[in-house]
């Protein structure tokens, strides 16, 4: 017996792609996250989903090593890393822990429908189970787009000078006390303990 070739549906191909171009004008219009590492022994540079993320400009690193990993991630501090199941539990927890604590990077794990109780010691550790595997671009970027972008800047943050009246010096500021005759220069007292 000769199976039947079956044309695809096409109302069923053309919601995917509304659901599909749907999901990337929310990404363009609200997506903050801007550099993503994927932590995953199974997955290339090459694959479709990184082109993907990288198409829609998105810096995407792909590490198959948790220690390059590590490493890549204190170098590049990217704004989520993306963790495979893939990996195996004890150094999955051991990333988890470092790259949250060290680093305050969001970590979200994907995983396969049957893969729920294997990745419960990963999930307490402390990343997300909030994607699909493998992936689908779609899944990808609504998982993404609940992550707040990076914050991080390369110098730390400062606050603005305040100025104090009657304290600061500086470029322009007025000097202190009652107005000195021209020529004159009003003295100036040895900072230090009152005595």
């Amino acid at each position: 017996m000769v199976a039947a070739h079956v044309a695809p549906d096409p109302a069923t191909d053309r919601a995917t792609e509304v659901r599909y171009l749907d999901t990337l004008r929310t990404w363009q219009r609200h997506g903050q996250v801007n550099s993503v590492s994927f932590l995953d022994p199974g997955l290339d540079c090459e694959a479709p989903i990184i082109k993907d993320l990288r198409g829609i400009g998105l810096a995407v690193a792909v590490h198959t090593e948790p220690h390059r990993a590590l490493l890549a991630c204190g170098r590049d501090q990217p704004d989520v890393l993306v963790l495979s199941t893939a990996v195996p539990t004890a150094e999955a927890i051991g990333a988890v822990s470092a790259i949250r604590d060290e680093l305050g990077t969001p970590v979200l794990l994907a995983l396969g429908t049957d893969e729920t109780e294997a990745a419960s010691p990963i999930i307490f550790a402390g990343a997300r189970p909030i994607l699909e595997h493998p992936y689908r671009l779609d899944s990808v970027l609504t998982a993404l787009a609940g992550i707040e972008g990076s914050t991080r800047t390369t110098a730390p943050r400062t606050r603005p000078p305040v100025a104090r009246p009657g304290r600061d010096r500086g470029p322009g500021a007025r000097p202190r006390g009652p107005p000195q005759p021209e020529g004159v220069q009003a003295a100036v007292r040895p900072r230090g303990p009152c005595r």
